[in-house]
């Protein structure tokens, strides 16, 4: 499902019903047995968590972003959209109409106002990707937006790095569209180029890369033969407190990608619809029905449903096993 793949014609069948698809013969993976001997240093995890916190003491970052919700000032484009989306991401209810003084008569984004302003447009793009339904002014700024950014990708000879790396990074799929984790780890490098950066929040966004990438290797030391199902897992919750999350979004993928091949590069119609009774059944003493090849994957498929089960019951949450 998830790698590159070729196929191998089946002899013709007699009856469409036993007509077996073309089999279809997977790459191993790229990733091979590269986390499979990985052992976390506890010790420079500790440190790094310990650093995190100091430097998050430090800078008082979420009672800066109270300040700012709090803040009744007027902005310039770049920090009206800034301020925008950061609050919209940590939950905060802020209008849209924040942005109706960049607009004309019309009621329409003013081009003499933001055409130019490559910062403000790229902050206005990246902020109306936190719209919800109905923000016209936002849909309108989407188009807006990435027509004068391209145009200024293609003419202006002034655009540079790192603005020129974030506008381009941009037009391929707003921070908003991304996953967190691959998209904190590409601005950590455009960051770095910035004269005005600061050096204690660069500091604190590599030290918690470093810190969630060895907390993913020990869970992919686990898991290492489904690394591409682990990444569904990572673009869902990549936060060091969703450890079990990941693992179980994990197995889930794994579980569906089985399934996904099982049905469609090896089940005959009549085979799958074998398999399907016999799933609904859920009774393992139904075994013997199945094809050679289904009996690996049916007792895979409980097991699964059997860990999630335990697990379940061990958090108080048996429940989640019936939703």
């Amino acid at each position: 499902m998830f790698n590159n793949a070729n196929t191998v014609d089946v002899p013709p069948s007699t009856c469409l019903r036993d007509l077996r698809p073309p089999v279809t013969i997977f790459k191993p993976s790229m990733w091979g047995h590269t986390f499979a001997s990985f052992s976390l240093d506890h010790q420079v995890q500790e440190t790094y968590e310990k650093t995190i916190e100091a430097i998050k003491k430090e800078t008082e970052i979420e009672e800066k972003l109270e300040q700012i919700y709090k803040e009744d000032e007027e902005f310039d484009l770049f920090t009206t959209a800034l301020r925008f989306r950061l609050l919209r991401q940590h939950r905060h209810q802020v209008s849209c109409g924040v942005f109706d003084k960049f607009t004309n008569k019309d009621n329409k984004l003013e081009e003499s106002l933001i055409g130019n302003n490559v910062e403000g447009l790229l902050s206005l793009y990246e902020a109306a990707h936190v719209r919800t339904r109905g923000e016209d002014i936002l849909e309108e700024a989407v188009a807006f937006t990435k027509h004068h950014m391209t145009r200024h990708m293609l003419s202006s000879q002034l655009l540079e790095s790192p603005l020129k790396d974030k506008v381009k990074r941009a037009l391929e799929h707003s921070l908003h569209r991304g996953v967190p984790i691959i998209e904190a780890r590409a601005y950590i490098s455009i960051y770095g180029k910035d004269d005005s950066r600061d050096e204690i929040i660069l500091k604190l966004a590599k030290l918690n890369f470093n810190y969630l990438q060895n907390m993913y290797k020990e869970e992919l030391s686990e898991l290492y033969r489904w690394i591409e199902c682990y990444m569904w897992g990572v673009a869902f919750h990549f936060e060091p407190q969703y450890s079990y999350v990941r693992n179980a979004v994990a197995k889930a993928m794994q579980m569906v990608s089985i399934l996904d091949d099982t049905y469609d590069n090896y089940a005959t119609l009549n085979e799958a619809q074998l398999f399907t009774d016999v799933l609904e059944r859920w009774d393992m003493n139904e075994i013997g029905q199945l094809p050679d090849y289904m009996k690996v994957v049916y007792p895979f498929i409980m097991s699964v449903y059997e860990v999630y089960e335990r697990e379940a019951t061990q958090q108080g949450k048996s429940y989640a096993i019936y939703i």
